[in-house]
Parts: C-alpha cells; structure tokens; sequence
C-alpha cells in the first residue's frame, strides 16, 4: 500500500497550505512505500538522508524532488533517480499522483523500487507535458 504523505500533512482547512507534523504515526504502520516531497520529508521525518527516512518504519519511501529527478529509500540504501527532461512546455499539476501510480504500477509488475522509480520518473513527463 502507498500513502502519498500530502494527505496526511495537510491541515484540513481553507485557506493558505498549512502542514503539521502532528500525526497517528500508527497511520504508517502498515505502508509499503510512503511517498514524500521535500518538505513533508523534513516535517515528518526531520531530515531527507537516509538515516532520517528510515525513522518512519517504512520499508520504501519515495522522496520526490521535482525536476531534479527523486530518491529511493529501500533496503537500508538510498539511491538517485535521475529525471527525464520534458521535450517542451510541462503543467506539473499532478506529477506526483501521476510518479506514484506509475511506481505501484512498476511494483505491481515486478521491478525492484529502484527500476520502478527510474521508470516512473521517465514515464510522469508524459503525463505533464503539454501538446
């Protein structure tokens, strides 16, 4: 099961974004992959190194980085995926809802987290670039 972390961050309200770090860490317990942007990375876990990451207890974390590709937390390593540069304009809404799918997707289908992320980070700038 993935958790995409925004939804769990969020403050439920209108208005301008609010985070709060202040969560059932038991929402975690049963996660797969937990999947984070920069700032929920430091909110929830402190830091975005590996040592940091590992303290939620999920066995893949996904930290995702724009466009400056993602990282893969996995079986004690942390390792780099290079992103894909879009061939032309991009509308990034949705990137990382499209990264996430794709990931579980790859998961789904056999490739390790490390070949899932490489492929769902080439495979999103499809899903963003504007025709």
């Amino acid at each position: 099961m993935l958790l995409d972390a925004q939804g769990i961050t969020r403050v439920a309200e209108t208005g301008p974004l609010r985070e709060n770090a202040e969560i059932d860490r038991s929402l975690l317990r049963d996660l797969t992959v937990l999947k984070l942007n920069e700032e929920e990375g430091e909110l929830l876990a402190g830091g975005l190194d590996l040592e940091h990451l590992e303290t939620l207890g999920v066995p893949e974390v996904l930290l995702t980085l724009g466009s400056q590709g993602a990282r893969v937390a996995a079986d004690g390593v942390m390792t780099p995926v290079s992103p894909r540069v879009a061939d032309g304009p991009v509308d990034p809404t949705g990137a990382g809802d499209g990264f996430s799918l794709l990931y579980v997707v790859g998961r789904v289908s056999g490739l390790d987290p490390v070949a899932a992320a490489t492929r769902a980070a080439h495979d999103v700038v499809e899903l963003i670039t504007i025709a």
